[in-house]
């Protein structure tokens, strides 16, 4: 054999190897977005999960929530204050998930459900008060706007919204 033939040889097993590498490559890639997509909808269900538990774990929270977003007006300073920083990790969160979406992150379709459901929080008495107390919000109005469903999916996402939280107030008392 010459070396030529070597050289031919080598030149065959080297493109061998830089296939396989690629072939490795991709898979690895697939393998690391399913995880970053995981720990995306990890991200987004605890941020939830906390506000819930929150919720759930303290009557009184429970109650407040209730009044809060229906009756504002009924809330003690004390109470405003509290209601505002539930209101504000609802914010954070919705927010979280908005610039999700902007970077590809999640479809709009899941970014629709989830403003939704914010466009319900933030459209109660409570939810319009809050934004007016706190002007640094007022550009989740905008974002919701853009994303969320119909009015009429919206006033049936508020009754079970609504309707969710009297249970949590219920089953707490």
């Amino acid at each position: 054999m010459n070396w030529d033939a070597f050289g031919a040889i080598a030149e065959l097993l080297g493109a061998v190897a830089v296939f396989l590498t690629l072939i490795y490559l991709a898979l690895q890639m697939r393998h690391s977005a399913k995880a970053v997509a995981a720990q995306t909808y990890e991200s987004i269900m605890s941020g939830y999960n906390e506000i819930n538990i929150a919720r759930a774990a303290n009557p009184k929270l429970a109650s407040l929530f209730v009044v809060g977003l229906q009756t504002p007006e009924e809330l003690s300073k004390d109470e405003v204050h509290q209601f505002d920083a539930l209101l504000t990790c609802y914010a954070v969160n919705y927010t979280k998930i908005h610039r999700l979406y902007k970077n590809g992150v999640i479809e709009k379709s899941e970014l629709r459900m989830y403003a939704s459901e914010a466009s319900v929080i933030f459209g109660y008495p409570g939810g319009c008060a809050f934004l007016d107390r706190n002007p640094n919000w007022h550009h989740l109005n905008d974002i919701l706007k853009n994303y969320q469903y119909d009015p009429g999916e919206i006033d049936i996402l508020a009754a079970q919204h609504l309707e969710s939280a009297e249970k949590d107030a219920n089953s707490l008392q």
